[in-house]
């Protein structure tokens, strides 16, 4: 049951940034873009996201890198022994789709 919970927050957490990226500087295509993020109990980002697949279109890498940003907190689960889930998370941003 935890593992559908873990990825039901995965998808919330996409959901949300994706809701706040700028799709006009991703272009007509389907760019993919690849980050990785660790967060805190809270939701809270950890530093900065780490690019870790470009897309080739620097403005839309960029405008991902500040949708995750403006996303937080992020939605977290409320059980306390599924956030440890979150610590590092890799995500996968199709804008365009």
């Amino acid at each position: 049951a935890s593992k559908g919970v873990v990825d039901e927050y995965k998808r919330k957490i996409q959901d949300k940034i994706k809701g706040n990226v700028n799709k006009s500087l991703c272009g007509d295509g389907n760019p993919v873009i690849k980050f990785q993020i660790n967060l805190l109990p809270t939701g809270e980002l950890v530093g900065h996201p780490k690019r870790t697949k470009s897309s080739d279109i620097e403005a839309c890498d960029e405008a991902v890198e500040r949708a995750i940003m403006a996303s937080q907190p992020l939605p977290m689960p409320d059980d306390a022994s599924l956030k440890s889930e979150f610590r590092n998370l890799n995500l996968t941003f199709e804008p365009n789709k």
